[in-house]
């Protein structure tokens, strides 16, 4: 399960991704390792992990970043996450980023991208990997929706649709009330 982490090694300024593991179904769980770290605090923290496990086995995690570029930075296991790829920062900016394997092999990452912390206009927008999540192709970026009235959005989870489309659910605040939306778009 990944998690994010306060003061990782003691260092009260370390946030960090990591995976904690359970062998019993979910009753404890204990600390399995770290995605992404930040001593010191110096990179803008690493916060909320969205994971796939690929039918290769590779686990890939898109992790947000608070640092200036607000970037999502991405890292992968190949040995059920003992160990992982240093971390790097992606070409997508937003947060907190969803990923999944579609049928056709490629992994989907899906995201918010906030207008005034980001840049405008804002909205939900999703990017490609065809190598297992080693690169990420930002020019072929979809925007899901951008008409949102202010940055009070994201979250966003997306599955296949048997039909091939891809639906994706985020949240959205209109005039001080929280809803629920939904896109259904072809990848």
């Amino acid at each position: 399960m990944p998690v994010m982490g306060y003061n990782v090694r003691g260092d009260i300024h370390n946030q960090a991704a990591v995976i904690l593991r359970s062998t019993d179904q979910g009753k404890s769980w204990s600390y399995l390792s770290t995605m992404a770290e930040d001593p010191g605090g110096k990179l803008g923290h690493f916060q909320e992990p969205g994971i796939v496990r690929t039918r290769s086995g590779r686990i890939v995690a898109a992790v947000r970043n608070q640092g200036p570029a607000q970037g999502i930075w991405t890292t992968w296991s190949d040995d059920d996450g003992k160990t992982w790829q240093p971390a790097r920062q992606s070409p997508m900016t937003g947060h907190p980023a969803d990923l999944m394997q579609l049928a056709d092999g490629r992994l989907l990452c899906t995201y918010g991208l906030r207008s005034g912390i980001h840049s405008d206009p804002g909205g939900i927008r999703a990017s490609f990997s065809e190598d297992n999540g080693e690169t990420w192709k930002i020019d072929s970026e979809v925007r899901i929706r951008k008409d949102f009235l202010n940055m009070d959005i994201g979250y966003p989870e997306s599955m296949q649709l048997d039909d091939g489309r891809i639906l994706t659910v985020y949240y959205f605040n209109l005039f001080g009330r929280y809803f629920l939306g939904q896109t259904i778009w072809r990848p």
